[in-house]
């Protein structure tokens, strides 16, 4: 869902979608593309999605290794 609406906010921005920070014409002073590189670290800051779905299957579902 984050980079999903991380990829909104970048298409929005449109040409603006590349500067970073307080470069002249970049709208709300680089905020979506921080949040655009944060998403794609918060994906593997808690454990790929795999690992996840393992852990689930394991520990919850009771599926064998």
């Amino acid at each position: 869902m984050t980079q999903s609406l991380s990829d909104a906010g970048l298409a929005v921005t449109g040409d603006a979608a590349p500067l970073w920070g307080t470069a002249d014409g970049n709208p709300d002073g680089g905020r979506w593309q921080r949040q655009w590189l944060w998403s794609k670290a918060a994906s593997i800051a808690g454990g790929t999605s795999e690992v996840q779905r393992t852990i689930i299957g394991e520990r919850i579902l009771g599926l064998p290794r």
